[in-house]
């Protein structure tokens, strides 16, 4: 069976509505993953207004994509400005057809020469069994500028990860 993956490419200002009806496109299209861009929920804002829209992997924003990956029976790559204990971080959330979190991963590299510098580096590559309608998936996740340090990619192939980027 084929893998069919969904790109949002959507401007934050659709808001959680516009994602949510994506992620029913998609479905319906017959994706069984959709990603969305880097940071999407603030617009990869680092000024004051794009830090206000942190939130937390528990929060409404992410338990929204998981109703919506339950009813739709979609893995979806949700992506935030995450609002953790130890600080901002650039965080993509994997959810699975069932509506689980399997994976919460920040971004490792971050641009300490630019609006950056003001995030948490995540601690590391993982990956996961992601069950999708098309069968399991041994799957990772880099963000950005993670695919320029080639040990990103190697940590992850050499976990067994099939293939995922954002």
């Amino acid at each position: 069976m084929i893998l069919r993956l969904a790109f949002a490419q959507l401007r934050p200002e659709t808001g959680l509505a516009g994602a949510l009806d994506a992620c029913d496109r998609a479905a319906a299209m017959g994706a069984g993953i959709i990603l969305f861009p880097e940071m999407w929920n603030n617009g990869y804002r680092l000024d004051k207004e794009g830090l206000s829209q942190a939130v937390s992997a528990d929060s409404g924003y992410v338990g929204a994509f998981r109703d919506k990956a339950r009813e739709c029976s979609l893995a979806i790559v949700s992506t935030m400005l995450e609002k953790t204990a130890a600080g901002l971080r650039n965080t993509a959330v994997l959810i699975d057809r069932h509506g689980e979190v399997i994976q919460t991963y920040a971004k490792v590299h971050t641009c300490d020469f630019a609006e950056e510098a003001v995030l948490t580096q995540g601690d590391g590559f993982q990956t996961c069994l992601l069950d999708t309608v098309a069968g399991p998936v041994k799957t990772g996740i880099m963000i950005c500028f993670d695919r320029e340090f080639p040990e990103s990619a190697r940590i992850l192939m050499l976990q067994g990860a099939e293939g995922q980027g954002i």
